[in-house]
């Protein structure tokens, strides 16, 4: 269960990829530069990161969700 350990940045984005997926890159670069301030490039690092953790999976620049909210927040809610 390591690919759910993630950092509190990356699980505030996956806030905003769970309430949003499916959703294109382009947009979501657009909601975390409001939501959270960051930059086009930090977003793109997000998306690789939590792709590569298999929580989401990045297709055709549309992003689209992996493992469910519910399934983090329990392994979270466990340690």
């Amino acid at each position: 269960m390591d690919e759910l350990n993630i950092w509190e940045s990356d699980y505030r984005f996956m806030m905003i990829v769970w309430d949003n997926a499916p959703v294109g890159s382009g947009k979501l670069v657009e909601l975390c530069r409001a939501i959270l301030g960051w930059e086009k490039s930090t977003t793109y690092n997000a998306i690789r990161r939590m792709s590569e953790k298999g929580l989401i999976k990045n297709d055709n620049a549309t992003v689209y969700v992996v493992i469910p909210r519910e399934r983090v927040q329990a392994v979270e809610s466990d340690r």
